[in-house]
């Protein structure tokens, strides 16, 4: 790629992924932190336990709405469901729960 288009290529991949699900975007980045050192087994339970999770968030709700509708999803950081049970997910998803997103 040349160059001068990196920086425009760059900053249309920055905007896709920022306007993307961040509840989703957060459980992928924990999932493949904890492949590193779980077993496979445990690791395909969590996977599929923040799979049901997500299909009870409101970002699912929209995404799904959006799709059916043939427009862009506007996720909006909330939550309707009970989020990961273990200590150290709730103690960090107090954000999520925000109808706003961080600045």
């Amino acid at each position: 790629m040349p160059d001068a288009e990196l920086m425009e290529q760059a900053m249309t991949l920055a905007k896709d992924l920022a306007e993307g699900p961040p509840i989703a975007y957060r459980w992928m980045k924990d999932n493949l932190n904890r492949a590193q050192h779980g077993s496979l087994r445990s690791c395909l339970a969590e996977e599929a336990e923040r799979q049901r999770w997500a299909a009870e968030t409101e970002d699912f709700r929209e995404a799904t709405r959006a799709f059916v509708e043939g427009r862009s999803p506007r996720f909006r950081w909330v939550r309707r469901s009970v989020m990961p049970s273990s200590p150290r997910s709730r103690a960090s998803d107090s954000r999520i729960a925000r109808s706003d997103r961080p600045p």
